[in-house]
């Protein structure tokens, strides 16, 4: 038996090139699926895709199995090393029981219309390798995926089952299996089969865990630590995305900025301790939380007790929800180690609307001024104003 060595390292690299890239552009395409506007840092989950463009993704990657199983990696005259199913195991492995089940599904569409085809020589061999294999991988993905807990185990135990049905395979169909060349070939194959599968998962998981600790970075560097919302910073970066984004529109679109402090919050830290004056913040921030709208509110704490909103909203509803925290504020009290205590807000709130026509700093330092002078007023209170208002 000889090998072409050229040819053979060639293979290695192209299949292995091919499933890197594919589950690495899969997992970055549903990245940026997923993370869009306020949802910068969300966690990676796949299921939060509809179910649409998970059966999407599996079809692409049903593609690419096929192209896989065009480019075998070749060991003499009777076996090539077919990596397509490692490409269908890791679709169980990272993806979605949608998109595992469409690329299993695919592919088998795609090798029978390819068995159907006179213009495509495909082997009833081949085709029903293809079929049993394929469905083989799934079963195992399924088995994988619920028994086994830990990311080795789960990979040693999808080889050894592999290796074990291709040794049956290779025994049914060689009867001379035995003799050397093809217990030889068949050892080949082993090793270039982990190689790859070794060297693909290794490259897959560091390009993941580099991407995952970026965003870990980024959330640290975006989110206030102690109330989870959005920083001075950040605040002021989205609220630049939602004025570029208007300017974009053929019509101007309202937007209102606020900025508000809890009025007697220092009464809280010289009464309670600093501790209770931390679970104020958290349980503010808490009602801020459950009644936002994704992609319409940004809040963020901006400094000690004191929040900026970007609200996406008309005059009148911006200043309807906040008078709706408000007055939830006044009837549900702050209880912190059986003490109870009502917060108040005061606010400064600019009302305007996305326009190139106006200097953004001014309704950040406007909102501040219209926030002290309700201070002065008496607290409690919301004050606003309209600057910039569009032309007629």
């Amino acid at each position: 038996m000889q090998i072409n060595w050229l040819v053979y390292l060639n293979s290695i690299f192209i299949n292995l090139s091919i499933i890197v890239a594919s589950m690495l552009i899969m997992y970055f395409l549903t990245l940026q699926k997923l993370i869009n506007g306020k949802s910068l840092l969300m966690k990676y989950r796949i299921k939060d895709l509809n179910i649409p463009y998970q059966l999407f993704i599996g079809f692409v990657i049903g593609c690419l199995a096929l192209i896989l199983s065009y480019n075998r990696v070749p060991i003499d005259a009777y076996s090539r090393v077919d990596t397509r199913y490692i490409l269908i195991y890791f679709a169980f492995f990272y993806e979605s029981v949608y998109i595992s089940w469409s690329t299993a599904l695919t592919l088998i569409a795609l090798k029978t219309i390819s068995f159907i085809a006179p213009q495509i020589h495909v082997t009833p061999v081949e085709y029903w390798n293809n079929i049993i294999f394929t469905l083989l991988i799934v079963v195992i993905g399924t088995l994988v995926k619920k028994y086994c807990h830990s990311v080795k185990q789960s990979h040693a135990t999808f080889l050894t089952l592999f290796l074990v049905a291709k040794f049956i395979s290779y025994i049914l169909y060689f009867p001379d299996f035995p003799e050397r060349n093809h217990l030889v070939a068949f050892v080949i194959y082993t090793v270039t089969f982990i190689a790859i599968f070794v060297s693909s998962t290794h490259l897959i998981h560091v390009a993941i865990q580099t991407s995952e600790s970026v965003l870990i970075y980024k959330k640290a560097s975006i989110y206030d630590p102690l109330t989870g919302l959005l920083n001075r910073e950040s605040l002021r970066f989205f609220l630049n995305t939602v004025l570029d984004q208007g300017e974009k529109e053929k019509e101007p679109k309202p937007i209102s900025l606020a900025i508000l402090d809890v009025d007697n919050f220092k009464e809280i830290n010289d009464s309670l301790g600093h501790e209770a004056g931390d679970q104020a913040l958290l349980y503010l921030s808490r009602i801020f939380k459950q009644n936002t709208v994704t992609n319409i509110d940004y809040i963020g704490r901006i400094g000690g007790d004191e929040f900026g909103l970007v609200l996406s909203r008309t005059s009148e509803e911006s200043e309807e929800w906040l008078e709706l925290i408000k007055s939830h504020l006044e009837k549900v009290p702050f209880v912190y180690q059986g003490e109870t205590m009502l917060l108040s807000l005061s606010i400064g709130m600019v009302h305007t609307h996305t326009s190139k026509f106006f200097n953004r700093k001014k309704i950040l330092l406007r909102a501040d001024e219209l926030l002290y002078e309700a201070k002065r007023q008496g607290k409690n209170i919301m004050i606003s104003q309209y600057l910039y208002p569009p032309k007629k």
